[in-house]
């Protein structure tokens, strides 16, 4: 028997439903099937089941679906726009009824789909019907063309038949003495050149780069004793004390390469990952962004309740990145997750409604 998924979330607009569906880890989107019409959507995910009676129609075949860290987030459009709904689901007064409305909708599907493959094969024959009647076409476009070149030939041929009159005789081409100087000038011009020059080989030495390439090394960081054997907290205490002062500093390649250092020696301290994800977005490397915020939140996730200050931060970030990236519709979905761990934060909620705005 499947499990039926039960901890879903769901909010609306005026003219679309989102609902919010978690998955378990390792869900990927090959590995869920999806049932959609008007007013009927089941999603199977073994072994879990999500089925929902909508509460009114909707428009079925624009129905979207994007996963996020591990969540299924659904776009569900309103027929009637305007409209508030008083719930997500519809009542029934008896199972016989639920039943009857599901067996109706399978069935409209099949329909559906019954007349969209007879769509598709007609489409198909059209388009061979269209081919051969084109390909027929250029065939007699290439004979008529042949033939018309078959006869400019023979007209040619009689046109240029030689007249049996007499042409002038042409005598032998009159010698030229300045001619003949300047070739002679030109031979002895030549014959003075000098001979092509023997193969050979250079060498060729580099000099030490004036600016190397510049990496974070701790032992040359003032404040930091070299051969020192610091205790892991002072050590990590350091590293994010310096690079919050190269990022306030506004040195972002210093900034990054101090996190990057911490983060590859400390690599279960979110922190180090979570502060350079804040240098990337504001140096304007959102894909970078992206993809800390994502280890962020998986590191999160593993020691069990999240805290709400920094998964908000960290959601919030993530939604910069996308509106960067002209992502709106993701950048909302982000927005919405930053305001269920930051709630009444005023400036969040006008960026939601402004995004709500941008994507309607």
């Amino acid at each position: 028997m499947p499990i039926i998924v039960k901890d879903f979330t769901w909010n609306q607009t005026d003219s679309t439903v989102f609902i919010r569906i978690p998955l378990k880890d390792g869900t990927t989107r090959s590995q869920v099937d999806f049932f959609k019409t008007n007013n009927y959507l089941k999603i199977n995910y073994s072994p879990f089941l999500f089925e929902v009676f909508f509460w009114s129609e909707v428009k079925g075949s624009e129905i979207r679906c994007l996963f996020a860290q591990r969540q299924m987030c659904l776009e569900v459009p309103k027929l009637e726009c305007g409209r508030q709904w008083e719930d997500l689901e519809r009542t029934f007064e008896s199972y016989e009824e639920k039943q009857s409305v599901r067996n109706e909708a399978i069935r409209l599907h099949q329909e559906d789909e019954s007349l969209r493959e007879k769509t598709n094969v007609e489409t198909l024959r059209n388009r061979e019907r269209e081919s051969l009647l084109k390909s027929m076409e250029d065939h007699e476009k290439a004979k008529k063309k042949m033939s018309q070149r078959q006869e400019a030939v023979k007209l040619s041929f009689f046109r240029d038949t030689p007249s049996t009159e007499k042409k002038p005789e042409v005598g032998p081409p009159r010698f030229s003495t300045t001619l003949a100087l300047r070739v002679a000038k030109e031979k002895e011009a030549w014959a003075k050149l000098p001979p092509p020059r023997e193969a050979g080989t250079i060498l060729v030495t580099f000099s030490q780069s004036s600016n190397p390439k510049r990496e974070f090394d701790i032992a040359k960081e003032p404040n930091h004793k070299s051969g020192s054997k610091s205790a892991p907290e002072k050590d990590k205490a350091y590293l994010l004390k310096r690079g919050g002062e190269l990022f306030h500093a506004n040195d972002l390649e210093a900034a990054i390469e101090v996190f990057t250092h911490g983060a590859k020696r400390y690599p279960t301290d979110e922190r180090f990952l979570n502060n350079r994800s804040a240098c990337y977005l504001k140096a304007g490397n959102y894909h970078g962004t992206l993809e800390d915020c994502s280890q962020v939140l998986e590191c999160l996730g593993k020691r069990g309740p999240m805290n709400n200050e920094t998964a908000g931060k960290v959601h919030t970030r993530r939604s910069f990145a996308l509106q960067e990236l002209e992502m709106f519709r993701e950048a909302l979905i982000e927005m919405d997750a930053a305001i269920q761990y930051l709630p009444g934060n005023p400036s969040l909620i006008e960026m939601r409604e402004r995004l709500r705005e941008m994507v309607a």
